[in-house]
C-alpha cells in the first residue's frame, strides 16, 4: 500500500507534465498564427485571392443567405476532408510496403514548399507592413539559411528545441495560408470537420491514423520521418520506468 501511495505523486506528476508538453506548443502556433493572421493581412483584401478549388465561393455570391453559405461550406469542407482521408490512407500504404524513399520525396518537397514559397510571402509581407528596408539579396539570403536550416531540423539532426521550434513555423504558416485562402465559413466548418475526423481516424479500428501508429509500432527501427513533434518525454518515461522497477 505504502509503495502505491508513493508512485501516485509520480504518476500525477508525470501525466501533468505530459499534458503541459503537449498543449504547450499547440498554445504557442495559435498565437503565432493569431499575430501572423491579424499583421499579414493588414489593407489586404482576402476576397480577390480564394482558393481557385472550391466547389463554392461564399464571397462572390453577396445575396446568399446562412443557411446557403453553411451548405456551401459543408460541401467545401466534405471535399477537403475526403482529400485528406485518400491522402492519409496513401502515406499509410506507402509506409506498410515500406516505400520510405517516396515519403521522404514527398514530405521534403512539402516542408520546402512551406518553409520556401510560404515563408516568402509572409517575410515579405511582414516587411511591407512594418515598413522594413531589405535588398533583395539579403532577403534571399536569409530566407535561403531559414529554409536549408528547418530542413536540417526536421529530417536530419538538430538540437530537440529547434527542431520543434520549426514544426510549430510550420504548422502557423500552414494555418495562415488557410485563412488567407479560405472564407469564412469555410474556415470554421472544416476546422470542425477536421477535428471529427481525426477522433474518428484514431479512434476507429480500420481508420487511417490508427493503421499508420500501428504499423510504427511493429517497425521501432523505422521511424517515421520528419513532421513528428517529440516532446521530450522520453526520459521522463524511462526514469518512472526505473522507479517502479525499484520499488
Amino acid at each position: 500500500m505504502g509503495g502505491q501511495d508513493e508512485s501516485r505523486p509520480l504518476e500525477v506528476g508525470f501525466a501533468s507534465s505530459q499534458i503541459m508538453a503537449v498543449v504547450k506548443p499547440i498554445i504557442i502556433c495559435m498565437i503565432m498564427t493569431i499575430f501572423l493572421v491579424r499583421t499579414i493581412h493588414m489593407g489586404v483584401d482576402n476576397s480577390q485571392q480564394r482558393w481557385a478549388g472550391l466547389a463554392y465561393d461564399e464571397d462572390s455570391d453577396s445575396e446568399a443567405s446562412g443557411a446557403q453559405k453553411l451548405g456551401g461550406a459543408l460541401i467545401n469542407a466534405l471535399i477537403f476532408v475526403v482529400l485528406i482521408t485518400v491522402m492519409t490512407f496513401v502515406f499509410v500504404l506507402l509506409y506498410k510496403y515500406g516505400c520510405m524513399k517516396i515519403i521522404y520525396g514527398w514530405l521534403m518537397m512539402s516542408s520546402s514548399m512551406m518553409l520556401g514559397a510560404i515563408g516568402a510571402y509572409i517575410f515579405l509581407r511582414l516587411l511591407t507592413v512594418y515598413n522594413a528596408p531589405l535588398d533583395l539579396f539579403s532577403f534571399l539570403f536569409i530566407l535561403f539559411n531559414f529554409a536549408c536550416v528547418g530542413m536540417a531540423a526536421i529530417f536530419w539532426q538538430a538540437p530537440l528545441r529547434l527542431q520543434q521550434s520549426y514544426l510549430i513555423i510550420s504548422s502557423s504558416f500552414l494555418a495562415t495560408m488557410f485563412y488567407a485562402l479560405l472564407p469564412t465559413w469555410t474556415r470554421w466548418v472544416l476546422l470542425a470537420a477536421v477535428a471529427v475526423y481525426d477522433i474518428v481516424a484514431v479512434l476507429c479500428p480500420k481508420g487511417p491514423l490508427r493503421m499508420l501508429v500501428e504499423t510504427a509500432q511493429e517497425r521501432p527501427n523505422q521511424a517515421l520521418p520528419g513532421l513528428l513533434y517529440h516532446t521530450g518525454m522520453a526520459f521522463t518515461t524511462v526514469t518512472m520506468a526505473d522507479a517502479d522497477r525499484s520499488g
